[in-house]
């Protein structure tokens, strides 16, 4: 039997595959673009309702649906202490995320010219790949925090006697 491990399996996994994709489609709008984002992160208010908006609307809408359910699924997922309520929470935002990231990566997978005339053709798109181990596991974390308990209850570290 396999333990989560949601340090190499969702953050090192599967954000950082998201997190990259984006950075990929930046690169189609622009040489600046990734430049933009950081300086439009750096001037954006820590509260409110102020959000970052460098991808056309139809795309836009997409990424942020998928951060926010990404940022509740990890959180739920990382709980110390896990109530029947917590666990019918995270397993509605596990359905969630399968749905969000299909649409994710039929979005992103189709359209390769969300960039403008002038960079076209300059930077090809990767498609994003779901068909990964890591991708696959976040179905299991449920079961696996009922049958073994909370994420910081057990390590994937080698114990040497």
């Amino acid at each position: 039997m396999f333990v989560p491990d949601l340090l190499h399996e969702f953050e090192l996994g599967v954000w950082k595959a998201i997190f990259i994709h984006l950075i990929r489609i930046l690169h189609t709008l622009g040489p600046d673009s990734v430049t933009s984002l950081n300086e439009r992160y750096c001037t954006t208010p820590t509260f409110g309702q102020d959000t970052i908006r460098l991808l056309p609307a139809s795309h836009n809408q997409v990424v942020l649906d998928l951060l926010f359910v990404l940022s509740t699924w990890h959180a739920l997922a990382k709980l110390r202490l896990h109530t029947d309520l917590m666990l019918q929470l995270l397993q509605e935002a596990t359905t969630d995320i399968g749905a969000l990231l299909h649409k994710f990566s039929d979005t992103a997978n189709s359209s390769t010219d969300i960039g403008d005339e002038s960079s076209k053709g300059v930077v090809k798109l990767c498609t994003f790949n779901m068909n990964t181990y890591k991708m696959h596991t976040i179905g299991d974390y449920v079961e696996k925090i009922c049958n073994l308990g909370t994420s910081e209850s057990y390590s994937m570290q080698v114990v040497r006697s």
